[in-house]
């Protein structure tokens, strides 16, 4: 017994119609499904008595599908208080920070892989012009003395392959502006890094009429090769298509012996396009230790407050009774394919928040929970008793979102110990989370129930 992994050239010329198949064009065909499988599942195939032949697909751009976008990073919020500020500048003045990239995200195409940027700011005086990374030049207008700073969006090219590269900030405040900076949160996104190849769906890719390539993956039954029959071309040929399709749906790549590519790769983001949605961890955090981010005094008991609706650069914009506010706290990101459903959210997918605070007494029970601006509901409410010092943290749970979109969140507290206690928003952390219990990943809606590595006997497909 010979198990091979191999994938050669796969093309009509094994398919002549009425003509028998030769031994080695079938072998030649498992072998390169045996090469497929360990590419996807990164482990040796089954039966081999040789060691695994081909390294796993990574996603690295390099061995195979598109990179995995990392979301979050960099994420910058000094609450109440500018970050930075630039004032009376005689020349253009620069800052920059460190950010990651993912694994081949800037090899793509320097024209196309770019960071999602939003920045908080205010202008005072007079215009000043910002560029972010050699980007998009904003002229930004002054403000009134008593507007609240806002927030903007841009992008940022990606000009490395891999590693730590800089996020660039050019200001020039032209004639005696001001610019103040609140906060800065920076994305790998998919739909703005990622340019799509290839043009058809895996599963519905029709034959290319007169290709001697084919890609496309069609029907097969077990009716096609019944026992003592002979292994038909009509046959191999949809097997061939098949195997075709399968290289390009994991590799992103056109199958060898053509430089087209038919089937997008999948890339574990977008519905349809194969394998469970990969979840970000962090989509937005901000911490301070000298100040508070936010502090807001719950005047009174059981009831509802944003908590900066005291601060004297106020976000939100609803009352503390609880009318709906129109202007976020803060913004992130969500992957595509994990939108939530109810109010609050009871199953996956949703997001959660890990935050920690002070309050102006001890031994207080405050909830905290957060308002999606866009669907107008809420998470579940976390409850939190204080410690002797006034100290407190937890986790909010179920979380609305809305996949492939920057979701507006506000933060509610209410004090239900005590009426006029402050509490101060110290930090806050919220993130893309995944529950699994060994096979089922929650977050990602499978009907199937076992991984490809594992062997089922008996088992058939109607």
């Amino acid at each position: 017994m010979v198990v091979e992994q191999q994938y050669d050239q796969i093309n009509g010329r094994h398919y002549i119609a009425r003509a028998m198949m030769r031994e080695s064009t079938p072998q030649q065909l498992m072998a390169a499904l045996n090469a497929l499988k360990e590419s996807i599942d990164d482990s040796v195939t089954k039966g081999a008595s040789v060691s695994q032949e081909y390294i796993g697909h990574s996603h690295d751009h390099i061995r195979g599908g598109g990179p995995i976008t990392r979301g979050l990073v960099l994420s910058m919020d000094s609450g109440d208080t500018p970050m930075e500020s630039f004032a009376d500048i005689t020349n253009k003045e620069a800052r920059s920070y460190k950010i990651p990239v993912s694994p081949g995200l800037g090899a793509l195409s320097n024209e196309r892989a770019v960071y999602e940027v939003r920045f908080r700011y205010k202008v005072q005086t007079e215009p000043v012009v910002v560029q972010w990374g050699g980007g998009q030049t904003m002229q930004l207008e002054p403000f009134a003395e008593a507007d609240r700073p806002i927030w903007q969006r841009t992008s940022h090219p990606i000009w490395i392959t891999d590693g730590w590269g800089d996020l660039h900030l050019l200001v020039d405040t032209l004639d005696g502006g001001t610019f103040d900076l609140y906060a800065i949160h920076v994305w790998e996104t998919y739909e703005w890094s990622m340019p799509r190849i290839g043009s058809d769906d895996y599963m519905w890719q029709t034959q290319a009429s007169g290709a001697t390539i084919l890609s496309y993956f069609d029907v097969l039954d077990n009716i096609l090769c019944q026992a003592g029959d002979s292994f038909d071309a009509e046959t191999y040929k949809r097997c061939q298509s098949a195997v075709n399709a399968l290289y390009s749906y994991i590799l992103d790549a056109p199958p060898p012996g053509t430089s087209t590519q038919a089937i997008k790769g999948h890339d574990h983001h977008s519905s349809g396009y194969g394998g469970g949605s990969v979840p970000m961890a962090c989509i937005y955090s901000a911490g301070s230790v000298d100040n508070p981010l936010w502090t807001e005094t719950l005047t009174t008991q059981n009831t509802w407050y944003y908590v900066d609706t005291t601060a004297t650069s106020r976000r939100t914009t609803g009352t503390p009774a609880g009318t709906p506010t129109t202007v976020a706290l803060y913004e992130a990101w969500v992957s595509p394919g994990i939108t939530s459903s109810g109010a609050p959210p009871s199953t996956h997918p949703y997001t959660q928040a890990h935050i920690t605070f002070s309050e102006s007494g001890t031994g207080g029970t405050f909830e905290f929970r957060l308002y999606q601006i866009g669907t107008t509901t809420h998470s579940a409410a976390l409850s939190v008793t204080s410690d002797s010092g006034g100290f407190g943290k937890g986790i909010i749970t179920f979380i609305p979102c809305v996949g492939n979109s920057l979701n507006l969140y506000a933060l509610e507290a209410r004090c239900t110990s005590h009426a006029s206690r402050s509490v101060n928003i110290l930090t806050i952390n919220h993130a893309e989370i995944v529950e699994w219990d060994e096979t089922t990943i929650s977050l990602s809606a499978s009907s199937g129930d076992q991984p490809l590595a594992v062997s089922i006997p008996g088992r058939r497909v109607a």
